[in-house]
């Protein structure tokens, strides 16, 4: 368990990010070196005022494309904020890591998250394959009532190989 703080300065509604999540992780051994583990995040996403003024808030989402209309409801600006809590199970071992979750439940955007990461050797070559789902942020589609700041998740696929060689010394 722990605490994490981040602060993004920027511009409030906009760029200005401030987020808290406390994480609190458990580890089950398994036999083989192996273990299980699960983790709950709870997150606080705020990111500031947007400006009820059309001229300050038009680089947000689609406030330009959506005209001086888009904040008539929002008379005193918006504040777009979130609160949700993350969830998360896997296991991993020398050889293999696989974790599935999901993003804040609570957030506007709500997805499953998780992966798949394979580590081998052959010969002279380590290798790696990783699969995965992970969320992103992003800005926000348009703006809406007590809704977060937007988000999203992003499919990634890697392979990486190395060759290791042994120390000097070992090499006679």
């Amino acid at each position: 368990a722990g605490v994490d703080i981040e602060s993004k300065p920027g511009a409030p509604g906009i760029s200005d990010v401030l987020t808290l999540q406390v994480p609190v992780e458990w580890r089950w051994p398994q036999a083989g070196g192996g273990h299980w583990f699960g983790q709950i995040d709870r997150v606080h996403l705020d990111v500031g005022r947007l400006p009820a003024d059309y001229d300050e808030a038009a680089l947000y989402g689609t406030v330009q494309a959506r005209g001086p209309e888009a904040l008539d409801g929002f008379a005193d600006g918006y504040t777009p904020r979130a609160q949700g809590t993350a969830l998360g199970l896997g296991y991993e071992n020398a050889r293999v890591r696989v974790d599935i979750g999901s993003t804040p439940i609570g957030f506007d955007e709500e997805d499953v998250v998780g992966g798949l990461r394979v580590f081998a050797r052959s010969g002279a070559i380590d290798w790696t394959f990783d699969v995965s789902r992970r969320p992103v942020t992003m800005p926000a589609p348009a703006i809406r009532p007590r809704t977060a700041s937007g988000g999203g998740c992003a499919a990634m696929a890697s392979a990486a190989a190395r060759r290791t060689t042994a120390p000097a010394t070992a090499r006679r």
